[in-house]
C-alpha cells in the first residue's frame, strides 16, 4: 500500500484521524468527521472510513474498533505529515 493510491481526500482524512487521534486519544467520531469536513450526515464519514479501511488504512482493534493501521502511520511519517510520539509503531505492527 502506497500514499499514492489515496485520493486528496482519502489523504486529509487520514492526516485529520490521525491529528484527532494525537490530541484526543481516540478517532472521531462520524458526525465529528462529517461536522468538520463540512459532508451533510455522519454516513459519508461511514463511508470514506469503509474506504480507509478496505485499503488497508485502518483496521480494528481487539474490541471491534477502527484504529489507524501500521500502514497508515508509516505513510503519514514519511510524507511528515504526522507526528505521532505517544505509541510505538512496534505495538500496532503486532497487531497487523
Amino acid at each position: 500500500m502506497s500514499a499514492a493510491t489515496l485520493t486528496d481526500l482519502q489523504k486529509n482524512a487520514l492526516r485529520y484521524m490521525a491529528m484527532f487521534l494525537a490530541v484526543n486519544h481516540q478517532l472521531p467520531t462520524g458526525a465529528k468527521m462529517a461536522q468538520d469536513f463540512g459532508w451533510s450526515s455522519a454516513n459519508a464519514a461511514h463511508e470514506m472510513c469503509e474506504r480507509l479501511e478496505a485499503g488497508g488504512w485502518l483496521q480494528r482493534n481487539e474490541l471491534g474498533n477502527r484504529m489507524l493501521s501500521a500502514a497508515a502511520f508509516d505513510a503519514l511519517a514519511a510524507d511528515g505529515t504526522v507526528w505521532l510520539p505517544m505509541w510505538p509503531r512496534t505495538a500496532y505492527r503486532a497487531a497487523a
